[in-house]
C-alpha cells in the first residue's frame, strides 16, 4: 500500500490468527445471564470466523463474527471442555475452555408409592435426580424400623419390621445452590400376623 502523503509503502503479510485466548475455567448458574466471555486474539490478515465444538450448553451462543460467548444457561451440567477456533483465509487459532453450569437439583423422582411386606428384605429404591453440585438427601419423618435412607445417594433399602399404614414421606435433595423435594407414601403390610407361614 502506497501512502501518497508520506511517500511510504506498507506491506501486509498474509497470516493466520494466533494467540486466541478466553478466560477459563468458567462456572455459571442456571437461569442467570452470564458475564460475556470476550476473546483476545492476534487477528492476522482477513476477516475472522469463530466456531465452537461441541455445541455450547442450551441458552449460550457464540457470535461467529466477534467470538463473544453470551446468553443465559437453561440446564445444569458438569465441567465440559469446548474448543473455540478463529479462522481466516490463511489458517486458524484454537483455544479450549471449560464451562460448568451449576443449579439447584431438578427432576427428583422415586418409583412412586411403596407397599412393602413386613420382615422381607425390600428391593432397593433408587431415585433419579439431576444435580450440580452433587446432592445430599434427607427424609421426613424418619423411616419405619428396619429401613434406611442413604444420605449420599438417596437410596431407600432395608427390611421393614413394623407394620404401618401408608405414611407420607418427603425426601429432600439439597446442594449448595438450593433444594428440591419429592413426596410419596410407604405402607408396610402384614398378611400373616401369627407368623405361621399361612396368610391370615
Amino acid at each position: 500500500i502506497f501512502n501518497k502523503t508520506t511517500a511510504e509503502y506498507s506491506i501486509l503479510i498474509p497470516s493466520a490468527p494466533s494467540k486466541l485466548n478466553y478466560s477459563t475455567p468458567n462456572i455459571f448458574a442456571t437461569n442467570t445471564a452470564i458475564a460475556s466471555l470476550v476473546p483476545s486474539v492476534d487477528e492476522g490478515l482477513g476477516n475472522l470466523v469463530y466456531t465452537v465444538n461441541p455445541a455450547l450448553p442450551g441458552g449460550l451462543q457464540l457470535n461467529s463474527t466477534t467470538g463473544i460467548i453470551s446468553g443465559t444457561p437453561t440446564s445444569i451440567q458438569s465441567a465440559t471442555v469446548y474448543t473455540v477456533s478463529a479462522t481466516n483465509s490463511y489458517g486458524f487459532s484454537s483455544k479450549t475452555i471449560s464451562i460448568e453450569i451449576q443449579g439447584i437439583p431438578t427432576a427428583l423422582a422415586y418409583a412412586g408409592n411403596l407397599r412393602l411386606p413386613i420382615n422381607i428384605v425390600m428391593e432397593a429404591v433408587v431415585p433419579t435426580v439431576t444435580s450440580n453440585p452433587a446432592s445430599t438427601f434427607s427424609i421426613n419423618p424418619s423411616l419405619s424400623t428396619g429401613m434406611s435412607l442413604n444420605t449420599s445417594t438417596g437410596v431407600i433399602s432395608g427390611r421393614p419390621t413394623v407394620e404401618t399404614t401408608a405414611i407420607s414421606y418427603t425426601v429432600t435433595a439439597t446442594n449448595s445452590i438450593g433444594a428440591i423435594t419429592k413426596n410419596f407414601t410407604i405402607e408396610v403390610y402384614n398378611e400373616d400376623h401369627d407368623f405361621d407361614g399361612i396368610l391370615d
